[in-house]
This record gives C-alpha cells, sequence and structure tokens, in this order.
C-alpha cells in the first residue's frame, strides 16, 4: 500500500578474495527512485572475510502512486562497485 514500510533485505556473499574491513566497504543508494527513509550511504559495521555470506537492510517507505517502483543500491569496495542491488516493488491502490 502507499505508504507502508518495507525492509528490502538482500543476501550477498563476498567474493573478492579479500576481507572488506570497516572504513573500506559500504551500500549505497546508486539510482532509481529514492524510497528510503534514511541515508543514502551506510558503511559496514564489522570486517567481512571473503567467502562470508552477510544480509544487507535497507528501510524504504512504499511511493504514494500505484504501480511498480524500483530502486538501486550497490556494495562498493575500495572506491568500486562490487555488487548490485536493485529492488521493484509494486504498490496497491488503497
Amino acid at each position: 500500500l502507499p505508504g507502508e514500510d518495507i525492509d528490502a533485505i538482500w543476501t550477498i556473499q563476498n567474493t573478492s578474495n579479500r576481507a572488506w574491513l570497516v572504513g573500506t566497504a559500504d551500500y549505497r543508494f546508486a539510482g532509481g527512485e529514492e524510497m528510503h527513509k534514511y541515508e543514502d550511504v551506510y558503511d559496514i559495521t564489522r570486517d567481512i572475510p571473503d567467502g562470508e555470506v552477510t544480509e544487507i537492510v535497507v528501510d524504504l517507505r512504499a511511493p504514494s502512486e500505484p504501480g511498480y517502483h524500483t530502486t538501486r543500491w550497490e556494495v562498493t569496495w575500495a572506491g568500486k562497485t562490487v555488487c548490485a542491488l536493485p529492488i521493484t516493488i509494486f504498490v496497491t491502490a488503497p
């Protein structure tokens, strides 16, 4: 429904052959509709060793217009995009 709170949850794996260390990796809004409720960029809060699987969660709010809506996020490491995180939602009419 329009204005509904949504948790966007992505499960990702570090396959870079190096640890993503705090201060070197983040996840950020990369385009599409701005549905996120808070920040455009979040730093990772702990080191993520090579091969580890982890979850990324972004708080979204459904747009007011019914229909399909897409937002894109990405994981960056050492200034380079290492993972694209798109999500499309469908908002029903109230």
